[in-house]
């Protein structure tokens, strides 16, 4: 059975997915974690809600990252860095497709959680992720799965759309809210969706803008530098 939050941890939880926090508001959180009781509590919401990356970042920034008990605050810096770990793990591949497919005159557009570490997550390591969407055109589907396997993905038998190597999962979408997925689309929507149409522009020039102001530590801050190598 799962155990009531307090108001102060409620609230601290709620508070580390804001975007763009100023200094008021990290005293605020700040305040908050000296309030926190019960931080396994707390941590076990976390980890149910796939927050705790953000929660260890917004301790550190609030200058609170010593008010957990020694083994709260190690599993807050684990759970960062290995999601932050697996993060670069899919942006050394999505450059590899990337530079693939621009050559192969395939594009594609990144959908939900990769998208969104361009836009608007500021560390990789405070998202994580399942795996990466990636939209094409349903004319590009047999050329875009050749693609995948000739840079070692491997397609799943029971999901033809889901492709695999070491960690990383991707899943290929032709309709960019996964109706591609519903057979009675046609009678749900009044037209098809547009399609991704010529390679995407990006700002560093090698497939995808990478976060601006990332300050990885430990593990992390090894993986970064290998991937930026």
């Amino acid at each position: 059975m799962e155990t009531e939050l307090s108001p102060s941890a409620r609230h601290l939880l709620l508070r580390c997915c804001r975007i763009g926090q100023n200094g008021s508001d990290l005293q605020k959180a700040a305040d908050l974690a000296l309030h926190i009781d019960r931080w396994d509590t707390l941590i076990a919401a976390a980890e149910r809600e796939r927050l705790s990356g953000l929660l260890h970042v917004l301790l550190v920034r609030a200058g609170a990252s010593e008010i957990p008990d020694a083994k709260s605050a190690a599993l807050l810096q684990r759970r960062y860095e290995q999601t932050a770990v697996a993060n670069l793990e899919r942006i050394r591949e999505l450059l590899l497709i990337r530079k693939r497919s621009n050559a192969a005159g395939i594009p594609f557009v990144l959908l939900k959680g990769m998208a969104l570490l361009a836009t608007t997550y500021s560390d990789i390591g405070l998202r994580y992720m399942a795996d990466m969407d990636l939209w094409i055109r349903p004319a590009d589907r047999r050329r875009f799965s050749r693609l995948l396997t000739s840079v070692g993905f491997h397609q799943d038998d029971l999901y033809p759309g889901t492709f695999r190597k070491n960690r990383t999962e991707i899943d290929l979408h032709t309709h960019p809210l996964g109706a591609d997925r519903i057979r009675s689309r046609k009678f749900l929507l009044r037209t098809e969706a547009p399609v991704p149409e010529g390679p995407t522009d990006t700002a560093d020039g090698k497939g995808i803008q990478l976060p601006r102001g990332f300050r990885p530590v430990g593990a992390a801050q090894r993986s970064w530098s290998e991937a930026r190598a």
